[in-house]
């Protein structure tokens, strides 16, 4: 699913999602279901629960992300 293919849309990409959560959290930390709906609002991205989710523990194993109290943040060290 990280390399996109030519049947793919590539708006739905797990990259490019990636890139725009690392743009909303670069602002404040939000919860699982912010994100989800400013994915939807601002960038009309209509992405499942489950592909975010898989986008959000890539970020996560990368080291990019954390996650405290239901909150999910860029690491200090990313940012």
């Amino acid at each position: 699913m990280i390399i996109p293919t030519k049947y793919e849309n590539i708006k739905e990409n797990s990259l490019i999602i990636g890139c725009h959560i690392i743009t909303l959290l670069k602002e404040n930390s939000l919860s699982f279901l912010d994100i989800h709906h400013q994915l939807y609002q601002f960038k009309k991205i209509e992405s499942d629960y489950g592909s975010l989710l898989d986008t959000l523990t890539f970020l996560y194993l990368s080291e990019i992300i954390e996650i405290n109290n239901n909150l999910i943040s860029l690491k200090n060290d990313s940012q």
